[in-house]
C-alpha cells in the first residue's frame, strides 16, 4: 500500500528505479509527510504554483524495477555487471546513480565505506560504538551492513582480469576519485591543498574524450587495495 509501480520492460542495457513510498497528506496542516512524519518541503499551494512543469500524459519505461526487499547484490548482478564484464574487455563503462538528496545514492553505490556524517561519528564515540563499533576511545567506527555496488564491481572486475591474465593477457589498472562540489572538481586521492582544488575539465580531440587535468591516477593491482585508498579519500569528501 502506499506504493505506485513505474511500467517496466526489460532490454539488454540496465536502468534501474527503486520503489518508494508515496508521501501522503498530513489533513490537518495541508502538508506532505514522510511516512515517518516529518514535513516534506512543499505545501500544497506551493505545489499548484508548479502546474507549468506538469507534463503530458506518457509513459516511462524501465529496464528494471526493485522493491524495498531487493538487495545490492540483487541490483549489482541485474542492472550492473554486464557493465564490469565489458571494462574487461577492454569497452568504457559507468555505474551513475541519480537521485534526490537522502534516497540513498551514496550507501547503495559505496556500501560500508561511505563517509558519517559527523552526527553519526559523536554518537559512535558517545556510546561505545555498538555493534561492530569502536570505544569511546576516538578511532572511527566503520558501519555494520552490506557492501556497496563498488564493492561487487570491484571482486568481479579483478577477479576476469585474473583470468584473463592466465590466458596470456596482461593488464594495467589505474584509480583516480574525485568529486564536484559547488561545480568545482576536486581530487580526493591527494591532501586538500590548492593543487588538489578546482581542476579544470579539458577535452582531448585526439581520443581520450573528456579528462580531469592534474587529477591523481593510482596504479592497483587488488579490490582491497582500491577500497583502502577510498576509505582514506572519504575522509576528505565534503557532505
Amino acid at each position: 500500500q502506499g506504493v505506485r509501480k513505474a511500467a517496466w520492460a526489460l532490454t539488454d542495457k540496465s536502468v534501474a528505479l527503486s520503489e518508494r513510498p508515496v508521501p501522503r497528506m498530513a489533513a490537518s496542516e495541508g502538508r506532505f509527510s514522510d511516512l515517518d512524519g516529518g514535513p516534506a518541503l512543499k505545501t500544497r499551494s506551493e505545489l499548484r504554483g508548479l502546474e507549468h512543469l506538469r507534463r503530458e500524459e506518457g509513459e516511462t519505461v524501465m529496464d528494471n524495477v526493485f522493491g524495498e526487499d531487493s538487495t545490492t547484490r540483487e541490483v549489482y548482478d541485474r542492472a550492473f555487471r554486464d557493465i564490469v564484464a565489458g571494462a574487461a574487455e577492454g569497452l568504457n563503462g559507468a555505474i551513475l546513480a541519480y537521485g534526490q538528496t537522502a534516497s540513498g545514492k551514496t550507501y547503495s553505490i559505496s556500501g560500508v565505506t561511505a563517509k558519517k556524517p559527523p552526527q553519526v561519528q559523536e554518537a559512535l564515540g558517545a556510546d561505545g560504538g555498538g555493534e561492530g563499533g569502536g570505544g569511546g576511545d576516538g578511532q572511527e567506527a566503520p558501519f555494520v551492513g552490506q557492501k556497496g555496488i563498488i564493492h561487487f564491481a570491484l571482486e568481479d572486475l579483478f577477479a576476469m582480469l585474473r583470468s584473463n591474465a592466465s590466458k596470456g593477457r596482461e593488464y594495467l589498472v589505474r584509480m583516480s576519485y574525485c568529486e564536484l562540489y559547488m561545480e568545482k572538481v576536486n581530487d580526493l586521492l591527494r591532501k586538500i591543498s590548492p593543487q588538489s582544488q578546482n581542476l579544470p575539465v579539458k577535452e582531448d580531440a585526439e581520443g581520450k574524450g573528456f579528462y580531469v587535468e592534474g587529477m591523481k591516477e593510482k596504479i592497483v593491482g587488488s579490490a582491497d587495495e582500491v577500497l583502502s585508498l577510498l576509505q582514506q579519500a572519504e575522509k576528505r569528501r565534503r557532505v
